[in-house]
């Protein structure tokens, strides 16, 4: 009896063993299979955001060239006011890139000779219209800029056409100098001037065009929203974040 009770509790021992290393095997398989799907379910990679870039294609391209007058001043390369010279640019997309890769807001092509040429002050564009279409392509260097605009952006209200007379400051030094608009802003920003004057290559005085003259502060053009009328000057803030109206503050 004692023999046959000891073999029954041996049996029942190794049933119970048994049942629990099946167990346990079934539990380390779905821990497996759960491992396993988690290592093989893919993390959604995002997708970039496309980089925005300009492109021939956006470009305004304008057939000929502003209606020239004594001291109209080119950018200057080589001492000539030639960018690129003769033979040199197949293509206006050629001038256009030239521009671009030297921080010129404007370009122009000549065909036939195949060069390319900008103006200090693309402005001279807003004026009397266009000349020899058939040879010559201009255009503003950012996409969407246009050309009778300047190749500026009005819009903002940190620039606006005109001269504000009545409040015009002394006459910085260096007026004479021949710069761009935005040479202008940032001469005068360092001078620590919240407005700054412009005079365009429309300004009927030659020795007064892409020149650059200051205001008293800010307060002398608040209120002012320009006068389209005055393409002779430009007014604006040295904060490109301002706007006139609001005095530049």
């Amino acid at each position: 009896m004692i023999a046959i009770a000891g073999g029954v509790m041996l049996l029942c021992i190794s049933s119970g063993a048994g049942f629990m290393m099946m167990g346990a095997s079934d539990e380390d398989d779905t821990k497996k299979t759960e491992d396993e799907t988690t290592e093989t379910t893919p993390t959604p990679t995002p997708t970039p955001t496309p980089t925005p870039t300009d492109s021939w294609d956006q470009i305004e391209q304008v057939k000929g060239h502003p209606i020239g007058r004594t001291g109209t001043h080119h950018v200057a390369m080589g001492g000539t006011w030639h960018l690129v010279g003769p033979g040199d640019a197949p293509s206006a997309e050629d001038c256009w890139k030239f521009s671009k890769s030297n921080g010129i807001n404007n370009w122009g092509w000549r065909k036939d000779d195949k060069s390319c040429w900008a103006y200090m002050d693309p402005i001279l564009g807003a004026g009397e219209g266009q000349v020899h279409p058939n040879n010559h392509l201009s255009g503003c260097t950012k996409p969407g800029r246009k050309y009778t605009s300047g190749c500026e952006d009005f819009s903002k209200g940190d620039i606006v056409w005109g001269h504000h007379h009545q409040t015009q400051g002394p006459p910085n030094t260096g007026h004479h100098d021949k710069m761009t608009l935005e040479q202008c802003r940032q001469r005068m920003k360092e001078e620590g001037k919240e407005v700054f004057g412009y005079r365009t290559n429309l300004h009927p005085a030659d020795e007064w065009t892409t020149t650059c003259f200051t205001y008293v502060d800010g307060n002398s053009v608040k209120g002012w929203y320009g006068n389209g009328a005055d393409k002779a000057h430009v007014t604006g803030c040295t904060d490109p974040t301002k706007m006139v109206r609001n005095g530049c503050k």
